[in-house]
Formats: C-alpha cells, structure tokens, sequence
C-alpha cells in the first residue's frame, strides 16, 4: 500500500491576524460562521481556507483589514506586518 503525504498548507497569515486581533480561536469561529474546528484546521495547515464571500467580509471586518490586505496576505502568507 503506497503512502500518502500530506499536504501542509501555510496558512500562518490567519493565526497572525486572530492573534494581533485578539480574538480567541471560538470567539473568531463563531464570529464569521464556521465551527472552531475547522478553523482550528485551517490555522494548522490541514486544509485550505475555503469561505463565502460574506464570511471572508465577517473576518476582514473581525481582524480590522480590508478585503484586498487579507488577498495580499493570503498570496505572501511569510509577509510579516509592517514590511
């Protein structure tokens, strides 16, 4: 039976967002619609984030950004606040 590696998925950006937020991993899950587990999934990059567009409003909104700084963290997930 051949092994399957798993996929990582960097999905750093949205700790870093949550945390520089502070929100907590529930208070965020509730906050834009999702169960904590999967963002807890997402936030450890074992799937991709996959949202509506109003959760992906709801979390801009959340982390005090606009929707194009959340598409340019999403495409450089290594950029770091304040370069």
């Amino acid at each position: 039976m051949a092994s399957m590696a798993r996929q990582v998925v960097d999905n750093q950006w949205l700790r870093q967002l949550r945390h520089e937020a502070n929100w907590t991993q529930e208070q965020l899950a509730v906050r834009i619609g999702v169960a904590s587990s999967t963002l807890r999934s997402w936030e450890q990059g074992k799937v991709k984030v996959a949202m509506t567009l109003e959760q992906w409003e709801e979390l801009a909104i959340a982390v005090n950004v606009s929707l194009s700084d959340l598409h340019s963290r999403i495409r450089k997930p290594h950029k770091k606040t304040g370069e």
